[in-house]
């Protein structure tokens, strides 16, 4: 079912009340809050400083307040409800409940329960941006914000690369660890090692003009920084993901395109001819890597979270709530309130009615996906991949830039949405 109110909004068809330099302001703000997120935070910091309370400040002020309201006062419900808008709400406010009621009851101490409701937010931060403007953004306005958060992943990469000590001349020989901070970790970074490449190779296609030339090479070049973080740290999934992209983006457009073709091809020659010792020299890192860590123990970390609940019939049912830790040794066999699975840290959190819930929003998301990716190749892959690794293997799930991917995904199919109301 298509929500023909937000399609027709955003194809123009009725007034939305909304102009555009108003939702342009919010895309400003809410892409600046993004890259003052990248340049001074981390995905995971330890404490509130001036430098998170300025970008949740700007981010808040994208929104609104009207959002809030409408979503602690139930309107959502009758609102915006397209594209699996019923069931994703519908997730969302069973499992705050039951998650905060659960860490309530069993006393948590409250630092340790607002913990995991921030986590929480942001896994559940397109529900709260649904109810803004930004749902109404036009095409030029998406475009922008998916660059915007692009260049947020090449910053975080950058960092990384800065604070690892990072030198060419080690590249495949050892790891470059950014100590705890998790830069490389973030979603933002894997979805600018994709989506800027091949924007900017889309761009290069089909633009004669010289400053958008430059401009393409700049994004190129950004998410290069991107991958070569990744390929830095040795993060494996995110490497053979990227990798297989450019082999699925060349088979959905190089085929259709002879200029996508010939523009992607001159792109791998040329990166390939310059990096090919340091190319291999990873491919061998990775490989080794594999031999020596296998999944990372994320197959005992699913058993450690079902270990945990499953003491009484009251946790497996409903879980250890907001504010739980738990043995887990893919963390290094320590107790943490986190899991790397989506699925291990739903069953943590809520037992089998909070996975039940938790599953439910992720499939909230499959005809957005879908629709996605009838739309925009470039794209989908790019928020197919952070949101991959994000729920098996690395945990990012639980970072804001998650959840704005995730709005993007919703955001990019009304769009697609808009187009076949606006033909039919």
């Amino acid at each position: 079912m298509i929500n023909t109110d937000v399609a027709a909004k955003s194809s123009g068809r009725v007034g939305s009340g909304l102009s555009v330099k108003s939702i342009d302001l919010s895309v400003f703000l809410m892409s600046l809050g993004l890259m003052v997120y990248a340049g001074f935070s981390n995905p995971t910091p330890d404490n509130v400083g001036p430098f998170e309370v300025f970008f949740v400040s700007l981010i808040f002020l994208a929104i609104g307040i009207f959002p809030v309201v409408k979503l602690m006062t139930f309107v959502p419900f009758v609102s915006n409800m397209g594209l699996g808008g019923h069931s994703r709400y519908l997730a969302f406010y069973l499992s705050v409940f039951l998650f905060a009621l659960v860490g309530v009851l069993k006393g948590y101490p409250v630092s340790d329960i607002a913990r995991d409701f921030v986590a929480f937010t942001f896994l559940f931060f397109p529900v709260l941006l649904c109810q803004s403007k930004l749902i109404y953004m036009s095409e030029k306005q998406l475009d922008y914000l998916c660059i915007s958060l692009g260049v947020v992943g090449a910053v975080m990469a950058a960092r990384h690369l800065v604070v690892a000590g990072f030198s060419f001349s080690g590249l495949g020989s050892e790891f470059y660890s950014e100590h705890e901070l998790y830069l490389s970790t973030d979603p933002s970074v894997l979805f600018s090692s994709i989506f800027l490449p091949f924007r900017a190779i889309e761009k290069i296609a089909k633009s004669r003009v010289k400053g958008d030339l430059i401009i393409s090479l700049l994004m190129f070049l950004a998410g290069m920084i991107a991958t070569l973080a990744l390929a830095a740290k040795g993060h494996r999934g995110p490497m053979f993901l990227i990798a297989s992209s450019w082999l699925i983006f060349l088979f959905l457009r190089g085929f259709f395109s002879l200029k996508v073709f010939v523009c992607m091809t001159l792109a791998s020659i040329v990166v390939g001819l310059m990096y090919s010792d340091a190319i291999y020299a990873v491919y061998e890192m990775l490989m080794k890597k594999q031999e020596a860590h296998g999944i990372n123990a994320r197959d005992l970390e699913l058993f450690a979270a079902w270990n945990a609940v499953s003491d009484g019939y009251l946790n497996l049912f409903f879980g250890l709530g907001f504010g739980s830790h738990f043995y887990n040794p893919a963390a290094g066999g320590v107790y943490v309130n986190f899991a790397h699975m989506y699925v291990a840290w739903a069953i943590l959190k809520g037992g089998l009615l909070g996975a039940l819930f938790l599953v439910v929003y992720a499939l909230s998301f499959v005809k957005p996906a879908y629709l996605v990716f009838k739309r925009d190749a470039s794209l989908s892959l790019a928020i197919a991949s952070p949101l991959i690794i994000g729920a098996v293997v690395n945990g990012s799930y639980r970072m804001l830039t998650f959840g704005v991917i995730l709005f993007i995904c919703i955001v990019a199919a009304h769009r697609q949405s808009a187009a076949q109301l606006k033909n039919s």
